[in-house]
């Protein structure tokens, strides 16, 4: 009975923003992804570590009478595939972003990640800078913060809050990852919940392989990328310091900065029409 209220909730939600659901398999991924709008310029959007495509629907709802928007569950994540077998080191998800985005036939898009689809984005930046019309890091993975976030100061003591093994540690990552969580009907939170205990040695795979230093430092990455970047943040981002801002400024030669006032990790969920329209007027300047 839940499943089935929960699922039809979506199915609303998904339909109202003006999406569909589609699946293709690329480099030995079965990927699942909304698509929607008819709009020549692409925008292709990136959720976080233990999230999923839902993330952006109602943000795309304010760019699909513009835009063409995709929305992949990455590897491990979502309805996606991916295995404990696996590698999901953002060295690795940015290859799978590469064979996704070419396999559906987008080659020039405009990409936007939150915390580590964000550190995927800035690294297909990298790798294709051909291929990104601008970029969006919405509180963004990928640098070390001058300032401690309360995460890191958890993972130091074992903890990770943000994998959920019950619905009242997935109400607890809901508050601790959202300064103003949206309303869920009440059969949310169990559902979610046992979604995400049945993926935690998942989770802990996928975030241990995220954290593994790369080829290059971050600085060398972001030092190399031209391509205009959206720099987006929660203040109360309690996952990711604000002060990382100042390091993507650093490095970054051509960006715009926006941070908003109580919001915390998720703004696009937080809210999902002001930062669309940040985003949209961001790209319209580049247009």
């Amino acid at each position: 009975m839940e499943n089935a209220l929960v699922e039809t909730i979506m199915d609303w939600e998904i339909s109202s923003s003006g999406l569909t659901q589609k699946k293709v398999n690329a480099g030995g991924i079965d990927f699942v992804y909304f698509e929607g709008g008819q709009g020549t310029e692409t925008i292709v959007l990136l959720h976080g570590f233990a999230a999923d495509k839902s993330n952006w629907i109602r943000f795309a709802r304010t760019l699909v009478s513009e835009y063409k928007v995709i929305i992949p569950d990455q590897a491990g994540h979502g309805e996606s595939g991916g295995t404990l077998k696996d590698s999901y080191t953002i060295s690795s998800q940015t290859a799978r972003l590469a064979q996704f985005t070419s396999k559906i036939g987008v080659d020039k898009f405009h990409l936007l990640g939150n915390s580590m689809g964000g550190a995927i984005a800035f690294f297909f930046a990298f790798q294709h800078p051909d291929r990104v019309k601008s970029l969006g890091l919405f509180d963004s993975a990928g640098v070390i913060s001058p300032e401690p976030s309360e995460l890191s100061k958890l993972l130091t003591r074992g903890e990770n809050p943000l994998i959920a093994d019950s619905a009242e540690n997935y109400e607890r990552l809901l508050d601790f990852a959202m300064e103003d969580p949206p309303f869920l009907p009440w059969p949310f939170a169990n559902v979610m919940s046992r979604k995400s205990s049945a993926r935690k040695e998942l989770n802990e795979k996928i975030f241990s392989d995220i954290i593994k230093p790369g080829k290059y430092t971050a600085q060398q990455v972001l030092s190399a990328i031209k391509t205009p970047t959206l720099i987006l943040w929660g203040k109360e981002d309690r996952v990711i310091h604000v002060s990382s801002v100042s390091v993507f400024e650093r490095y970054l030669s051509n960006h715009k900065t926006v941070i908003l006032e109580n919001v915390g990790h998720a703004p696009m969920v937080e809210r999902p029409e002001e930062t669309a329209n940040i985003l949209n007027d961001f790209i319209k300047d580049q247009l």
